[in-house]
This record gives structure tokens, C-alpha cells and sequence, in this order.
């Protein structure tokens, strides 16, 4: 029977038995690093986006999207913008191999529809009416927030409003109307006037923002 009794990486032991005799020899082995390419933990990225994989430079790289080799692509980085998964495999010059994997699901963004642009006349109230299937939004009034936490609202200020919708993973879309003020026409017929019964009196408007 031979018994290889490895200590450590460099040493080992070796002992041939037989019925009545033992031999012990010692032998020495070396081993060779292997390389760690490290993806890290799965990913959710907005549809449309996309997230840099990156690996330390420990050799030659292989990339791969569900399981198909990415033709042209050796570096340490890679743009991952596609649901699935991607893997990358290193060979070391030393001829150890070592791979790793990571799954990137892409979420699709909300949508977001802040209406039709609206006018009002001074003095009155505007309606906004926006529709939206993200987890959250928010207002905004010519690039200012407004703390508006409804869909649905009365406005007495023109300027651009701008909703922007947020879905589970912070993902943001945003749609813009224009609430335009339109300023009341002014009346003036001039001065009283006298006129004898039966006549006629001719009046002037003079009318502005009309």
C-alpha cells in the first residue's frame, strides 16, 4: 500500500508498507495560482442602461451571454445591457482556469403621462391630470419641486409641469405638459355721454388683450 500524507502545499509524505517493512520518502509539491475573476452579486439594471462588468487583468479573457461566446470581447470590462446571464472565463499564463457568472435582469421603465398642455384665464384654476404606473412620483413646476402628492390637481400659476415617475428599483421617466395664463380682455367705451331721446349714440370699444 502506498499513503501520500500531504502537510502543506510543499510537502508531502510518502508511505510504502508492506506485510513487515515500511519505506517513508518525502516529496515536494508546487502549486500554481489560479486566477479569481470576481463578478460580484446579480444585477438589476433599467431597461435601456446598462452595467460595466470588470475583472482584474490575470490572464486571457473569455466573455459569454448565455452561454454563446461574445465574439471581439478580451478585455476586463464588459457593458452588460441584456437580460441573462454572463460569464467570463480567465486562463492563466500558468495554464490554471477559473470562471465566474452574474445574471442581469432588466426592468422595464414606468410609464408616465402628464396630459395635454392647458390654458386658463387669469383669475381661474387649471386641471392636471396625469397617469402613471410607477411605485412613486414626483411634481415639479419649471424645474422646481412642489410637493404635489396627487395625480390630479388644480393649478393657479402657468409654466412648464413636469411629473416624474419612479418604478421598484429607482428606475425614472418623465413627461412634461405647458400650463399657458391667458390675461382678460379690458372694455373701455370712453366717457359718459349725453344723448336727446330717440337719438342714436354711437360707442367706441376699445378692447386689449382681446
Amino acid at each position: 500500500n502506498i499513503i501520500l500524507e500531504v502537510y502543506t502545499a510543499a510537502k508531502s509524505k510518502a508511505v510504502v508498507e508492506t506485510r513487515i517493512c515500511e519505506t517513508i520518502d518525502d516529496i515536494s509539491i508546487a502549486t500554481k495560482p489560479a486566477p479569481k475573476p470576481n463578478l460580484g452579486t446579480d444585477k438589476n439594471i433599467c431597461a435601456g442602461s446598462s452595467s460595466q462588468l470588470q475583472i482584474a487583468n490575470e490572464g486571457s479573457i473569455e466573455w459569454f451571454f448565455n452561454n454563446t461566446k461574445i465574439n471581439g470581447q478580451t478585455g476586463t470590462t464588459l457593458n452588460a445591457n441584456q437580460d441573462g446571464t454572463y460569464k467570463v472565463i480567465v486562463s492563466a499564463a500558468n495554464g490554471c482556469v477559473q470562471e465566474d457568472q452574474i445574471d442581469i435582469n432588466v426592468v422595464d421603465l414606468p410609464t408616465v403621462d402628464a396630459g395635454n398642455n392647458v390654458e386658463f384665464c387669469s383669475g381661474k384654476t387649471a386641471q392636471i391630470t396625469a397617469t402613471t404606473n410607477g411605485v412613486d412620483f414626483q411634481w415639479f413646476r419649471n424645474d422646481q419641486t412642489i410637493g404635489q402628492t396627487l395625480l390630479s390637481f388644480t393649478v393657479t400659476q402657468a409654466g412648464e409641469y413636469k411629473i416624474e415617475a419612479i418604478n421598484q428599483i429607482g428606475c425614472k421617466v418623465a413627461d412634461s405638459i405647458n400650463v399657458v395664463e391667458n390675461l382678460l380682455p379690458t372694455a373701455n367705451l370712453g366717457t359718459d355721454k349725453v344723448a336727446c331721446i330717440g337719438s342714436d349714440v354711437v360707442l367706441k370699444n376699445s378692447v386689449s388683450n382681446g
